[in-house]
This record gives structure tokens, sequence and C-alpha cells, in this order.
């Protein structure tokens, strides 16, 4: 059996560096915590970060949606990136990041550009993925402030998806037989609804 050597390459040997970690880990116990990027820095970062559109890594998209949410309420001209953002929010339906994308463009475009995006968020919400729904309603629930009169029509297809009954085929087949490895027939087991979920994050 092949053993891996202290000299191997990887992200391993960062992490079992015991000194290294206590050392970097002091950065918690400053005040403030994290520092504060003005608007020159914010919209440097941005625009570098959404250079990261390029590369089709699930995981790594989901961190440039992160950066993006926060980096908007400072950077400069963040609607440029409108029609990436666009095309994610259109695109592989399966793909994990379409919720990030939702969530991302209420952040960066301006009233005037809602009801431009009116039928896309309105497919959203009645989405059959509930995250999909979910990331749908508390966008229009941030937008609502800003463009009320165009949020308002959406009332039919949010009604629609707090009325979606919840369907066991969401959830994972192993969860569906309890924690363990073997299905437990004799214990009787409760599927969270995923229309509460959906309530829930749709108060904020």
């Amino acid at each position: 059996m092949a053993t891996k050597r202290d000299e191997d390459p990887g992200v391993g040997s960062f992490y079992n560096n015991k000194s290294t970690i206590i050392q970097e880990a002091r950065v918690f116990n400053e005040s403030p915590i994290s520092d504060s990027f003005g608007t020159q820095e914010a919209t440097n970062l941005f625009f570098g970060t959404t250079k990261l559109f390029q590369n089709k890594d699930a995981a790594l998209r989901q961190m440039v949606y992160l950066a993006v949410k926060e980096l908007s309420t400072t950077a400069e001209d963040v609607i440029m990136v409108t029609s990436s953002i666009m095309k994610d929010m259109q695109g592989n339906l399966d793909a994990v990041y379409r919720p990030n994308s939702i969530r991302a463009l209420c952040r960066i475009i301006d009233p005037s550009m809602v009801q431009g995006v009116e039928r896309f968020f309105k497919a959203a919400i009645v989405d059959k993925a509930p995250s999909i729904a979910t990331a749908a309603l508390v966008s229009s629930y941030h937008l609502y402030p800003v463009s009320k009169d165009v949020i308002k029509r959406w009332v039919n297809e949010a009604q629609e998806a707090l009325n979606t009954k919840p369907t066991s085929s969401y959830f994972n087949p192993i969860s569906s037989s309890g924690w363990g490895s073997r299905s437990q027939p004799d214990q009787q087991q409760v599927l969270p609804s995923t229309t509460f979920v959906t309530q829930y994050h749709a108060l904020g």
C-alpha cells in the first residue's frame, strides 16, 4: 500500500502545520475584525474577482458570488457584470450556483432595471427547485422598497410558490431511510417541509 510521505506536495502539508495554524488564528482576536475597503479598492477587487466567471468550477463560482454581494455596496459600476450573472441565472438548470446568481443580481441592479428582469424573477419564483424559489422570493423582498409597483405584480407567483406542496423527491434517498448506513423501516421518518423553509427565508 502506498503511503504519503511528508515531502509530498499538497494542501495537507499546510493544515498539518500546527504552529502556522495557531499563528494565523490570532487574526480572529483583532478588533475590529476585518479591514474596510475604500471605494477604489473595492472596485478593483470587485472586477478582479469577476474575472473568475471564466472558470467553470461550481464551488469557486459560489465564492465569487459571495464576494460580488459583499463588495457591491462599496464598489462602483457594479451593473457592468449584469450580463455574466444573467447567463448563470438562465443557464444550466442543474447548476448549484443558480440561487447565488439570483441573490447577487438583486444586489447590483438599480430600480430602473427591475422591470427588465421581471420575467426571469417570475420564472424563478415558481421554479420546482426549492433553493431557486427561495432565492427569488428573498430577492423580491429586498427589491420591494426600491421598486414597489413592479414587485407587486409578482404576487400571484409568490402565492403559488408558498402554496406548493413539498415532494420527497427533493431529498436524498439516504436521508429518507435514516442517517445511518442501514435502513430503519420501523422508525417513522419525518421529512422537513420545503414550503415552511421557503416561507421562513421569504421573510428575509
